[in-house]
């Protein structure tokens, strides 16, 4: 079993801020378990926040004396710290799967919306030059894949999906459509940005 060297005495490694070192005495230990389970986000005047006097408090402890003593002597504090540390790591680690998770979720539904937007698209460029009515409206269709490609962008970390830089956006889409009134080979062109 390796240790590591503290000021006070050695600690193993398997032990963990939250369990009762080895040369920590019991009363100190229950009396640490009260302060760890107090709440540092709450108004310091409440019964909850984490206080030497509240422990005292709770323990009905006249003189807060030999609670300050466990605290200094057993680095309550130190390890009050360490476990908050840990707790944030486990929470920021599932916060980042989560945000992973919900990027790819983002990412494959903005490729299935561009895939119908390109169905679409073809739909209506086959009816235009068969000489048919187009069933949706270009502008509806246009709104369409924009939308998809600025979800996919943003779930992907490209962008905010605003074009603030005075640039081209990303997501420029210039579709041009026949004119089916013209004669064959003269083409409207519809720009999008």
């Amino acid at each position: 079993m390796t240790s590591r060297k503290n000021d006070i005495f050695l600690i193993p490694d398997e032990v963990y801020p939250w369990d009762q070192l080895p040369e920590e005495t019991d009363k100190a230990f229950a009396a640490f378990k009260i302060y760890m389970e107090l709440r540092p986000d709450v108004n310091p005047k409440t019964p909850e926040y984490r206080s030497i006097i509240n422990v005292a408090r709770i323990l009905k402890y006249k003189n807060p004396h030999a609670l300050y003593q466990y605290s200094h002597t057993y680095r309550w504090r130190e390890r009050i710290n360490a476990i908050d540390e840990w707790e944030l790591k486990i929470l920021k680690t599932e916060e980042m799967r989560e945000k992973i998770a919900m990027r790819k979720r983002h990412i494959a539904l903005a490729q299935k919306v561009q895939k119908v937007g390109e169905a679409k698209l073809k739909d209506l460029l086959d009816q235009i030059e068969n000489g048919q009515t187009p069933d949706i409206d270009i502008n509806t269709l246009y709104k369409m894949i924009e939308s998809a490609v600025k979800l996919e962008q943003l779930s992907a970390g490209l962008g905010d999906g605003e074009n603030t830089t005075g640039k081209v956006p990303v997501t420029h889409i210039e579709i041009i459509m026949p004119d089916t009134k013209k004669k064959a080979g003269d083409h409207e062109t519809k720009n999008k940005t």
